[in-house]
């Protein structure tokens, strides 16, 4: 499941620009928000913001370090999670970052 919800999140990676990198081992993984492709400076408030988006679609992911300058995201599902549940968290991560960034 692991390599399964890595694989989804690098397809976010790639898809976004905002999406600047994703490492992790097994199911406790981070996806990092930078400006840009061309501009890897962090994005900072960008994972509350979309913390707070995935929140209100149903789902809960932590943004790390804590706080409104936060743009680190920390994923860290049940060991009991589906491919049809990570499936659902790529969704609601996918919209929210849309609905951010307005793309």
């Amino acid at each position: 499941m692991g390599k399964y919800l890595l694989a989804r999140l690098q397809g976010l990676q790639d898809k976004d620009d905002c999406v600047g990198d994703v490492r992790g081992r097994g199911l406790l993984v981070g996806l990092e928000f930078v400006q840009s492709t061309a501009d890897p400076a962090p994005a900072l408030g960008m994972a509350a913001r979309v913390g707070t988006v995935c929140l209100e679609r149903g789902l809960s992911i932590h943004a790390i370090p804590t706080g409104k300058n936060a743009h680190c995201l920390r994923i860290a599902p049940p060991l009991t999670i589906t491919t049809e549940e990570i499936d659902f968290a790529i969704e609601v991560l996918d919209q929210s970052i849309a609905e951010i960034t307005g793309s």
